[in-house]
């Protein structure tokens, strides 16, 4: 009977062992994946889009024109693609309280409350990303996960 005990103590230690893993990789995508997320939000805003594969169609002149007479007291001096306030870039990268998010032990959603951000994500996406930063996302998420991977007993 006592050896019954143990084992039961055993599982019940391994079972915890696994929550607190589970519960592991909610942090791991607070402190890794936002700060990637981002980095690479950062660089695409900087080269207009051309980091994650596609720049970003260019403004027609008329309206790059008007664009640099009436934003050129605001970040980017009416220059800058996506940038007239700076409230969508902001709220994009996570400098604002329009920036989103949500993590589960499980899950991670990032989004912004910028009510024209999917009109503008439509004509110059800020939202697809290339291969390369997927990868070294996936590539982080799964070294974590093996690194705190679940060890079944050999008993079982």
């Amino acid at each position: 009977m006592a050896k019954l005990t143990l084992v039961a103590d055993g599982i019940t230690q391994q079972l915890e062992g696994y929550v607190k893993r589970a519960n592991a990789l909610e942090g791991y995508l607070n402190r890794v994946v936002v700060e990637q997320y981002r980095n690479i939000q950062r660089t695409r805003w900087m080269t207009e889009g051309a980091s994650e594969g596609k720049p970003w169609d260019p403004l027609s002149p008329r309206y790059s024109a008007w664009k640099r007479v009436h934003y050129k007291s605001y970040p980017g001096a009416g220059t800058r693609m996506l940038v007239a306030t700076g409230r969508l870039q902001k709220g994009v990268i996570g400098m604002s309280p329009d920036f989103r998010k949500v993590t589960t032990p499980r899950s991670l959603t990032i989004s912004t409350a910028v009510e024209y951000a999917e009109h503008v994500n439509e004509a110059r996406s800020f939202t697809t990303y290339s291969t390369k930063s997927l990868k070294e996302i996936l590539t982080g998420i799964n070294k974590f996960l093996l690194k705190n991977q679940i060890r079944i007993p050999r008993a079982f």
